[in-house]
């Protein structure tokens, strides 16, 4: 049976949303090596120091630069993965780069050529199909509050109140983690968008 390690919570996170992290630790032991057991368990404090102020690799406390809420959508480009309102979302690899594409450019309207280029980079892909991932785009994210918009005769854009958050993650110069996030949020009273 193998060892349980709980983790202490901080209750920083609402008792209504569950919170989950999937860790996987590769560890190759040669003879010099202390046993497995006593490695696994530095492992776990070395993670539990993120969560400590003072600690190197501490995150720091909720970030409010980051939308939250049930239509909320993260995209995270270092592990290829989007969530809308923390529901994971599968997508294509053509679909994760058109729409992350277009949440690095908010606001900007995009013909289909200027996207087939920016994110097939293929000369015999028709322009036609964008229109076709950006239809499964819209099944997949839900289109109440639409994330992506029509302007007819011209093409797509992210929707002017989207709530979209485009989270790198990395090392400060400390060689602690820290996040970059590019997040769009509605603006206040904005008009809702519609898809068409």
């Amino acid at each position: 049976m193998p060892d349980v390690l709980r983790l202490p919570s901080q209750g920083v996170y609402p008792p209504d949303r569950e919170l989950r992290l999937t860790i996987t630790v590769h560890l190759r032991v040669d003879g010099a090596a202390p046993d497995g057991k006593a490695l696994l368990r530095q492992v776990v404090e070395q993670i539990s120091a993120i969560g400590t102020p003072g600690r190197p690799g501490h995150l720091g406390p909720a970030r409010s630069d980051i939308p939250d809420g049930p239509d909320a959508v993260h995209i995270y480009p270092d592990a290829r993965t989007v969530t809308r309102g923390g529901v994971p979302v599968e997508l294509c690899r053509r679909e994760f780069g058109l729409l992350l594409f277009l949440a690095e450019h908010p606001g900007r309207v995009f013909t289909r050529t200027q996207l087939l280029d920016a994110v097939w980079n293929q000369p015999f892909t028709g322009p036609r199909t964008i229109d076709v991932h950006i239809r499964r785009l819209r099944h997949k994210l839900g289109t109440q509050p639409p994330l992506i918009t029509t302007v007819h005769g011209v093409g797509y854009r992210l929707a002017a109140d989207a709530s979209v958050a485009v989270v790198r993650a990395g090392h400060d110069e400390n060689g602690g983690a820290s996040v970059s996030v590019a997040a769009r949020r509605p603006a206040p009273g904005s008009a809702p968008s519609r898809a068409a």
